[in-house]
Parts: C-alpha cells; sequence; structure tokens
C-alpha cells in the first residue's frame, strides 16, 4: 500500500513538472528572449526539468517491476488453487477408474 502511495505521487510531480516545462517552452517560443541571461536561464530550467523526469520515469519504472511480479505470482497462485479445487471436484465414473 504504502508502496502504490509512493508511486502515485512520482506520477503527480512528473505531470506537473512536465506541465511547468511545457508552459516555459510555450513562453520562450512567444517571447524569443533577446536578453542572455533570460536565456541562460530557461535552458537551465528546460535542463534541470528534464533530469527530473529523467530520473522520476527511472524511479517509476523500477518501483512499478516489483508491483507487477507480485500482481504475476498472485494471478499464479489463484490458478493454481483454482485448478486444485476443481481437481479435487471431478468425480470419475467407476467405468473410467
Amino acid at each position: 500500500m504504502l508502496l502504490l502511495l509512493l508511486l502515485q505521487m512520482i506520477v503527480m510531480v512528473t505531470v506537473q513538472e512536465r506541465e511547468a516545462l511545457e508552459r516555459k517552452q510555450a513562453w520562450y517560443q512567444q517571447v524569443h528572449p533577446s536578453d542572455m541571461d533570460k536565456e541562460r536561464e530557461y535552458l537551465a530550467f528546460c535542463n534541470d526539468t528534464k533530469q527530473r523526469l529523467h530520473v522520476s520515469e527511472l524511479r517509476l519504472n523500477r518501483s512499478s517491476q516489483p508491483l507487477q511480479q507480485q500482481q504475476q505470482q498472485q494471478q499464479k497462485n489463484y490458478i493454481n488453487n483454482n485448478n486444485n479445487n476443481n481437481n479435487n471436484n471431478i468425480t470419475v465414473c467407476r467405468a473410467c477408474q
């Protein structure tokens, strides 16, 4: 449960970061600042944001792998339990034995 909450937080932060980057890029497209300091600030912001997004995506992928493995194991257990239960409930006619 805690891992699921962590994953939700990472997704939320990633979405917010991506939206901020898109807003900044749209601003840059409209304004095209001639001031070198503003351009450097924009490029630094983009680089930092892209780096944070990359790290968040790596964390999300790394965190979701154990959940997928756990889900697959639960599905296997469920299938095995159902197969075992079904085999126990089958009655074989005496002629077939």
